[in-house]
């Protein structure tokens, strides 16, 4: 199974880079999606969780319980991490494994894995976010996006309000599983 796990807000913001690291920093903490991004991507415990070079720098280190796998187009080695060149390359390597496949990002490794992926777990965070020089956006993972024609919402989690730990304020937000309805490409 191969599957993608994001966060965004109503207008696609997802992170906002560090000015000095250029790393991407997610624009609020809410308690309950850390649990949700916790409970999929542990799984069984024997899962592995895919990500660019740039989502691999904005984390301070391997996430436990889990295979922590990057990909790197420039062949960059990360210290414990299996590496691989490109997404499919990384696709074919672990099917051999029967493992389930997370892929936390970022937007390039997102949309490139929609040809792919089984199912999206999707934090939709209605919360308003000011856009700087430095946001990063990813619209293509909106629910009713074009980008997600071939997948249909089949469990939208109730609705949250909760303290947004990171500002003091609240967000209003939901976690949604999508499953694909048409045909993935093959590896």
């Amino acid at each position: 199974m191969v599957g993608i796990i994001v966060a965004i807000n109503c207008k696609g913001i997802y992170a906002h880079n560090e000015i000095e690291t250029e790393e991407p920093n997610i624009p609020w903490h809410l308690k309950s999606d850390f649990l949700n991004f916790k409970k999929v991507t542990l799984g069984n415990g024997n899962n592995v969780i895919l990500m660019g070079t740039k989502t691999r720098e904005s984390i301070p280190r391997n996430l436990p319980g889990r295979k922590n796998v990057v990909v790197s187009s420039q062949g960059r080695e990360f210290s414990k991490n299996e590496t691989f060149t490109s997404l499919r390359e990384a696709l074919i390597v672990l099917s051999h494994r029967h493992v389930d496949l997370w892929i936390l990002g970022g937007r390039r490794l997102w949309l490139e894995a929609l040809g792919y992926a089984d199912l999206i777990s999707l934090t939709l965070i209605r919360k308003p976010i000011l856009p700087n020089k430095s946001t990063l956006f990813c619209p293509e993972l909106i629910p009713g996006s074009k980008a997600l024609k071939n997948f249909q919402i089949i469990d939208k989690e109730t609705q949250f309000f909760e303290a947004d730990l990171t500002r003091g304020d609240e967000a209003n937000f939901s976690i949604f599983t999508l499953k694909r309805v048409k045909e993935k490409i093959l590896v």
